[in-house]
């Protein structure tokens, strides 16, 4: 079965795979550096590095980074729901 995976900040779609996939990209949209991995019929997502959020602060602009984990599996028992 063939899954498609989205960069968590813009929604594009970044890629189409199916199980044992791994791949890093970098968003066309974006620009954010995304981790993507499909296992057990599983999609995890996770933002590695962005280019362009900051956060502002009294002293100035910040690099704003995190991680974002997004389970399209419908049982809401896996591991990553567990963890969210």
């Amino acid at each position: 079965m063939k899954y498609y995976a989205n960069c968590p900040v813009c929604a594009h779609k970044l890629i189409k795979g199916e199980n044992g996939t791994q791949a890093d990209i970098r968003c066309a949209r974006c620009k954010n550096l995304v981790h993507i991995q499909i296992v057990n019929d599983i999609v995890t997502v996770n933002l590695i590095e962005t280019k362009s959020a900051t956060t502002e602060t009294k002293e100035g602009t910040v690099p704003y980074r995190a991680v974002f984990f997004l389970c399209f599996h419908k049982c809401g028992n896996c591991e990553l729901h567990r963890l969210i």
